[in-house]
């Protein structure tokens, strides 16, 4: 497998906001994966995959609410918690996202996080986004 094309939209810079930029790949000419972000973080640049929030249901109206939400955003209803609040655990991001697409193996990660990673920092050179 090989990263043929990595487009890259620099996001604007928030104060206490690790996200540096967007990504979006395409693997051996024939398959794009979007919405992979460039983070900050405690150990440095990362590349995370795309995900979305996880989400439940009123039992009241049947909406869809993102987890571990107190009401609910069209009736009002008090939302019935599936799992304790553990706000002190450092694990929020397991409990309220999952990955949409991620690679199976720790060598097409690293394909994957290089390919991307090289790109920004000569997107981040030139001062603008690639074209998408």
């Amino acid at each position: 497998m090989q990263v043929t094309t990595v487009y890259i939209k620099l996001a604007e810079e928030v104060k206490l906001s690790g996200l540096r930029a967007f990504a979006e790949i395409v693997l051996d000419g024939d398959f794009a994966v979007h919405d992979l972000k460039i983070i900050d973080g405690r150990n440095g640049l990362f590349v995370s995959m795309p995900s979305r929030k996880l989400m439940m249901h009123c039992e009241a109206c049947e909406t869809k609410n993102a987890k571990r939400s107190l009401y609910c955003n069209q009736c009002g209803a008090k939302l019935c918690q599936e799992t304790p609040l553990d706000v002190d655990s450092g694990n929020d991001r397991e409990e309220l996202y999952c990955d949409v697409a991620h690679s199976i193996t720790s060598d097409t990660r690293e394909t994957i996080r290089e390919a991307v990673l090289s790109e920004y920092f000569r997107v981040r050179r030139r001062g603008h986004s690639s074209s998408y």
